[in-house]
């Protein structure tokens, strides 16, 4: 991200939730961003235990005193979701409950889509099961459309 020339106004609160440790997406990446880029703010939440594997930090599900802990100024800020249809219910249902203005509430999915009637024997597809669930808290100011201009200027299209 250009030495981080795009966050040195804004704020980027980034929450991820993983099964495991082992299954955060570009871990290394991403706390070399938090490590190099004042105003990225990297929050990442275990829901199970490796043995072997220590984890100091935020475990279980995003919950409302969680969220008041990554980003106390929420309801100041555009959200964006992306994750399983049931991690994206839960949140939107608790931004909901928390008076969160969710026409700054975007979402995401990547699990298959829903269908019109549910069998009672439904299953999560396997992308859901398979992939982390992500957050990312932005300033109300910050505009993707001038990172990803940054961004092209940055790297080459490759198609």
């Amino acid at each position: 991200l250009a030495g981080g020339h795009c966050f040195q106004k804004q704020t980027l609160m980034f929450f991820h939730s993983a099964r495991t440790a082992s299954d955060i997406i570009f871990r290394q990446e991403l706390e070399l961003m938090a490590a190099r880029l004042p105003n990225f703010r990297l929050a990442i939440a275990l829901t199970q235990f490796q043995l072997g594997q220590p984890w100091f930090g935020f475990t279980g599900r995003l919950t409302e005193a969680m969220l008041q802990t990554i980003a106390p100024d929420f309801l100041d800020r555009t959200v964006y979701v992306c994750g399983s249809s049931s991690f994206m219910e839960s949140v939107k249902v608790m931004f909901d409950r928390l008076n969160f203005p969710m026409q700054n509430y975007y979402e995401e999915s990547f699990g298959a889509p829903k269908k019109a009637k549910k069998s009672a024997e439904a299953k999560p597809s396997p992308a859901a099961i398979e992939n982390p669930q992500m957050v990312m808290w932005l300033r109300r100011s910050f505009s993707f459309l001038n990172l990803k201009k940054k961004q092209s200027a940055m790297v080459p299209n490759q198609s």
